[in-house]
């Protein structure tokens, strides 16, 4: 039960982890496009009462797609190391992702175009790591399943639990008759 448990956590955790990069790259994009546009950027529209010229703003582009490429790293990293507890990681970075969006959210109301774009990255991803921990829950039920069935056909007839004078058996029906 150990090796398949290992292993549909280990696919779990890079399922995560890919939809924590598409989270992210799909943001980093949207990011990049909407920089272009100088009507996201109060600062840059009027200066001294004049229309300024518009020049394209690198470095925010690249602080924040950076900080959203260390997110995902870090978020990978932990997902990595903790396989074992992947239900648990995911719920934690979950709630750490929401938290971090709604402080972002409430920052963003008057700031340019990289904080509330960063804040619904990482409300997706909040939302991403919540239907990883629904799957590892489903798939930690659906291994725990087939691992009682796959014991209960291995166990000989003559050695098998009998209760309230039935045999449970899969060749019985619901009522314990062959």
């Amino acid at each position: 039960m150990q090796e398949a448990k290992a292993r549909a956590q280990s696919r779990l955790s890079w399922i995560a982890i890919a939809g924590l990069a598409t989270n992210a790259i799909f943001w980093a994009t949207l990011l990049i496009h909407s920089a272009g546009d100088p009507q996201r950027y109060d600062g840059f529209r009027y200066r001294h009462g004049a229309p300024a010229e518009w020049t394209f703003p690198l470095g925010d582009v690249a602080t924040w797609i950076g900080a959203m490429a260390i997110e995902v790293l870090v978020m990978a990293g932990l997902l990595r190391v903790t396989r074992v507890f992947l239900g648990i990681t995911c719920f934690t970075l979950a709630v750490l992702c929401g938290a971090a969006s709604f402080v972002l959210l409430f920052l963003s109301m008057h700031a340019p175009a990289p904080f509330p774009i960063h804040a619904g990255s990482l409300l997706f991803a909040a939302g991403w790591l919540v239907l990883m921990t629904i799957a590892n829950g489903v798939s930690l039920l659906v291994v725990r399943d087939r691992w009682a069935e796959e014991q209960l056909r291995a166990t000989p007839p003559q050695v098998r639990v009998v209760r309230d004078g039935r045999d449970i058996h899969p060749a019985n029906d619901a009522h314990g008759n062959r």
